[in-house]
């Protein structure tokens, strides 16, 4: 899980990772889904995709997506990676943004 409290107007890059585990050896191996999407809900309700090929996605290595975004807005920020195809997960989280005090 990555920092929760962020300042309004900070770029956050939320990162998605995706493991294919072998059902024999049960070991876990970074692997890049066909597709990935992030799926973003600010605190008044709007809700913005981003997909694979979209200038906010971006694959950091095998494995491991990033989505970078501005916290424009006070309040709870929910967001949510998913994987298709080759690498199929999904995972959530959230995180605060704070008004500035000065």
């Amino acid at each position: 899980m990555a920092l929760n409290h962020y300042l309004v107007d900070t770029v956050v890059v939320l990162l998605g990772t995706c493991e294919v585990v072998d059902p024999l050896t049960r070991v876990e191996t970074l692997t890049n889904p066909t597709t990935v999407r992030f799926t973003r809900e600010q605190p008044d309700g709007t809700v913005t995709v981003y997909n694979t090929g979209d200038p906010e996605v971006v694959n950091l290595a095998v494995g491991i997506d990033a989505c970078t975004v501005v916290a424009d807005q006070v309040g709870q920020e929910k967001w949510r990676y998913q994987g298709f195809g080759a690498c199929a997960t999904i995972s959530e989280d959230a995180f605060d943004v704070l008004e500035s005090i000065l």
